[in-house]
C-alpha cells in the first residue's frame, strides 16, 4: 500500500508478486478518462436550459476542481432532477454570479 505523507490517504494498493519479473500494474491507471468526462459534461449541460452558459460554467468547474470533476458532475446531475426549468436557469445564474465551484 502507498500512503500520503501528509494526509496519510491511500493512494494505491499493489499485490505482492513473488514471480520474478511479472509486473504488478492496476488496469485502472492507463485508462484514458478524460472521454467520460467529456461524455458526462455533454450529457449534463443538455439536462440545462442554456446549454452554452451551463458547458462554459462545467468547463470552468473542470478546469478547477479536475481531481473531482466526476463527483461533482454527478452532485449537479442528481440535484437536477426532477427540477423545472426555471429552478435551473436560476440556480445556474446564482452559481455563476456568486462564483460557486463546489458543490455539496
Amino acid at each position: 500500500m502507498i500512503y500520503d505523507f501528509e494526509s496519510t490517504a491511500k493512494l494505491a494498493e499493489h499485490k505482492i508478486i513473488r514471480t520474478k519479473g511479472k509486473l504488478s500494474k492496476n488496469r485502472d491507471h492507463g485508462r484514458k478518462k478524460s472521454d467520460n468526462i467529456d461524455k458526462l459534461i455533454e450529457k449534463i449541460t443538455l439536462l440545462f436550459p442554456d446549454h452554452k452558459r451551463a458547458d462554459k460554467f462545467l468547463a470552468r468547474i473542470r478546469k478547477e476542481k479536475q481531481r473531482y470533476i466526476r463527483e461533482q458532475l454527478l452532485v449537479i446531475e442528481k440535484a437536477l432532477e426532477d427540477k423545472d426549468s426555471e429552478t435551473i436557469t436560476e440556480a445556474l445564474e446564482y452559481c455563476i454570479g456568486n462564483k460557486t465551484l463546489q458543490c455539496q
